[in-house]
């Protein structure tokens, strides 16, 4: 065979393997562009609701933390503002595009002070007597646990309790440690109300989330969506993040972009009406260590106890771990 003759099927050959390999370069670069423009549209739709949520839902009150207590956040207002910034950031001008794009968002939510608010797809009947879908938020679902004894404890993102005591069969709220001496409830006054606290925040967003996202499987299906919705791995962090500040949030799983790839992500943004830092105690080789919250150097350690102050954990034998040094 000639030399010509190679040449020419080594071009037979690798030209279409280039214009693959060209191709496919494209595609990841369309989809790396469209990944972070996405990122950007959410966070910048979830700050933004966020944001909505310091005006307070009563006129009469100022917006801050403390009329948290008893007037809930303006989830309604947050909500419009998210879509609004979504939408513009996705390019869906067209109600049709809006409600579109809304379809990929499974579940959005809102941390109150003293529960948790999901905002998802539920059928109704409409007034022709049609059942449809549309977007509702449903009864507020509070964080609440029950001990060994029949006691039940309605926790808050602080140490505001609602508690009903068995034993005297009565209600009692405040902070926790004002109506204790009202109430038998060891829980009040142990050490580890707060690491109770924050588990039971935790699995009640868990446990929530993870059912209604399943559920938006049932709306998608009927609408040819050949996509599984299910709750996506999160960060300690963003959990840890959520029991302390009045927070909104949102899912987006679905959507597609460039040759057969998915867009999937969630964002938590908090109102920042909270100014508590915390300090976690662990006890690590032996060694009992306090750190402040989110700061544990890169390493996940079992919380064994939660502070409001550094003074509190060295009072209880706990040293400072810094994370530049052991």
């Amino acid at each position: 065979m000639k030399i010509t003759d190679f040449a020419i099927v080594f071009i037979i050959l690798m030209v279409p393997l280039f214009f693959l390999i060209q191709w496919k370069d494209e595609g990841v670069t369309k989809t790396v562009q469209l990944t972070n423009q996405y990122n950007s549209a959410l966070t910048a739709g979830v700050q933004d609701g966020a944001f909505t949520m310091r005006m307070n839902s009563d006129a009469n009150f100022e917006s801050g933390y403390g009329t948290f207590k008893f007037n809930h956040v303006n989830k309604e207002e947050a909500l419009s503002s998210f879509f609004e910034t979504l939408n513009l950031n996705f390019g869906a001008a067209e109600p049709i595009g809006q409600d579109v794009l809304s379809r990929y968002v499974p579940v959005i939510g809102v941390i109150d002070y003293d529960g948790l608010h999901i905002n998802a797809f539920d059928k109704y009947e409409n007034e022709h007597g049609t059942t449809t879908w549309k977007r509702v938020w449903l009864p507020e679902i509070p964080f609440t646990y029950h001990d060994s004894t029949g006691n039940i404890i309605k926790f808050s993102i602080d140490e505001y309790v609602q508690v009903y005591d068995q034993a005297l069969q009565k209600w009692v709220s405040g902070p926790r440690l004002e109506i204790a001496p009202q109430v038998t409830i060891p829980l009040l006054t142990a050490p580890n109300f707060e690491v109770i606290r924050r588990q039971v925040i935790v699995n009640t967003l868990q446990d929530q989330l993870a059912y209604y996202i399943n559920e938006h499987n049932t709306y998608t299906r009927k609408l040819g969506i050949n996509y599984t919705f299910a709750l996506p791995t999160i960060s300690q962090e963003d959990w840890n993040n959520s029991v302390s500040d009045i927070s909104f949030f949102a899912f987006i799983q679905g959507v597609p972009l460039e040759r057969d790839s998915i867009y999937n992500n969630y964002s938590f943004a908090g109102s920042r009406l909270t100014k508590t830092t915390n300090f976690f105690g662990s006890v690590v080789d032996g060694r009992k260590i306090y750190y402040r919250e989110n700061k544990n150097c890169g390493t996940t350690y079992p919380i064994d106890e939660i502070f409001s102050s550094a003074k509190q954990a060295a009072k209880k034998g706990y040293s400072y771990k810094s994370c530049s040094r052991n």
